[in-house]
């Protein structure tokens, strides 16, 4: 880069003149500064603790980011192949669902051991974590049921049946509830945790109620006050709000074609559904249990996120290689950041400061700078990247 200095009028004099390059050594500082901005801070303790683990489908591998150099830290080999990743802070650990194997591996997220391997039921999909850590309730799309694991004695406890062919679950803030999507039997099923008795109980968990929604439910999120939760049925166009309360729906709310993910605003108060088989975003009013807006969001949208602050809503569409970005303040659309490849699963790092992109064909993670936004950088990957998840862990020394 080169600067050139050009002395006017009212710097003839000395003290003038020292004073003018004093300015423009000033206003060099604050270009170079400016041009460094998507620079790794490697000195950043926050960043040096923060981990992006992704699983490696056809390598069978985990790949191991640090988001302070933005380099590969590690690979991890697997004996089973990896698809849904799930962190836990709280015990400082990682679990990785094989779909294929039937299995839930833990990780240490800090060592990078394997320490343990859980046989699930078949077809494992997610994985909801109790607010202490201790136990994770697995859904089994392929035996209709939930193992609930003690992450303690890495054991399972419990085996609670479920509707056919479940797919997405979530807690209520309280723990005391899960609640479980059934897609070939249109239901959600609620299940009573025992949390108040205690993780460690012999008390079993037991199903309370299976409430009849749209068809083909998927993805279940529920507002922070803990009354009310809402699923998208991918067959009808809908999403069923569902009072937790009385145990019924309140409104099948219509939506776009095939609604497929959803993201709701940290304060409760607006839920974003993605439509794959529309080119819409809708705006679901959670209170009033209706559609407030919709987005036009380009062909196909798929994955739909936002950043921890609740600004920014981040979305992918499955005929494009670029990633959007909507102001959620003002619904304003703001410059989109192409990947040069169709994007998969997505994660915003520990602190907000990324938004990171697989790229299951290209095999690599893109890197935003979603203040920009802009692409920062890609880091090369094992093969078919599926999915992703963030955590601050210790430095191990």
């Amino acid at each position: 880069m080169t600067f050139r200095f050009t002395q006017r009028a009212d710097c003839a004099n000395t003290a003038k003149l020292r004073s003018c390059v004093l300015a423009s050594l000033l206003t060099v500082a604050l270009l170079l500064t400016s041009s460094c901005n998507h620079q790794p801070a490697a000195a950043d303790a926050d960043a040096a603790r923060s981990l992006a683990f992704i699983g490696n489908e056809a390598s069978r591998t985990l790949s191991v980011v640090d988001l302070g150099t933005l380099r590969i830290a590690s690979t991890v080999p697997l004996r089973d192949t990896p698809h849904g990743l799930f962190a836990n802070s709280q015990r400082g650990e990682l679990y990785i669902l094989s779909s294929l194997a039937g299995t839930l591996t833990i990780l240490n997220a800090a060592t990078l051991a394997v320490e343990g391997t859980v046989r699930t039921g078949a077809s494992p999909q997610f994985i909801a974590l109790s607010g202490d850590g201790g136990t994770a309730y697995v859904v089994n799309a392929g035996s209709n049921n939930v193992s609930v694991i003690d992450l303690g004695s890495r054991k399972v406890r419990a085996t609670v049946a479920v509707g056919q062919h479940p797919e997405f679950a979530q807690l209520t803030p309280d723990g005391a509830t899960l609640i479980v999507s059934n897609r070939n039997s249109n239901t959600l099923t609620l299940i009573a945790t025992q949390a108040d008795i205690g993780a460690t109980s012999a008390a079993t968990p037991k199903v309370l109620d299976e409430i009849a929604v749209g068809s083909q439910p998927g993805p279940v999120v529920i507002r922070p006050d803990g009354q009310q939760a809402f699923v998208a049925n991918a067959g009808d166009g809908t999403v069923s709000a569902v009072d937790l309360l009385a145990r019924g729906v309140i409104a099948h709310i219509e939506v776009g074609g095939g609604p497929s993910y959803m993201v709701m605003k940290p304060d409760g108060g607006e839920l974003f559904v993605s439509n794959t088989g529309a080119e819409s975003i809708s705006i679901i009013n959670t209170y009033a249990d209706e559609v407030s807006q919709s987005l036009i969001a380009g062909r196909n949208p798929q994955r739909v996120i936002t950043n921890a602050a609740g600004l920014l809503l981040f979305y992918t569409t499955a005929e494009s290689d670029a990633v959007s970005f909507v102001s959620i303040a003002n619904r304003q659309r703001l410059p989109t950041v192409a990947l040069g490849t169709r994007p998969g699963a997505m994660a915003v790092s520990p602190g907000g400061r990324y938004l990171l992109v697989l790229g299951p064909a290209s095999n690599d993670l893109a890197v935003i700078d979603p203040t920009v936004p802009a692409l920062v950088t890609k880091i090369p990957l094992g093969q078919s990247p599926y999915d992703i998840a963030v955590m601050r862990v210790p430095i191990v020394r």
